[in-house]
């Protein structure tokens, strides 16, 4: 009836999820001090507010991940690991 082969799926969400590889210890680390600061804003009470904080938790700790592995991340190495001469 259903033609689906479960490694098919797995492959998509690896293949989906995979940009997300370079960023990952970023998001680890970045994820729960943006979340307590997002648990400190005044709740709305609607299903839409709710739904709105947690688009722009996901948003923010993506671009803030981001920054900081492919950006900030070269800066404190170029900085701490130059090349001797």
């Amino acid at each position: 009836l259903l033609n689906f082969n479960v490694h098919d799926g797995v492959k998509r969400m690896i293949k989906a999820t995979a940009p997300l590889s370079k960023i990952s210890y970023a998001l680890y680390l970045a994820h729960l001090p943006i979340l307590i600061m997002f648990a400190k804003l005044p709740a709305a009470g609607s299903a839409f507010f709710f739904v709105l904080k947690v688009v722009a938790y996901i948003g923010v700790v993506m671009v803030v991940s981001y920054l900081l592995e492919l950006h900030f991340q070269p800066f404190v190495k170029r900085l701490f690991y130059r090349k001797k001469k």
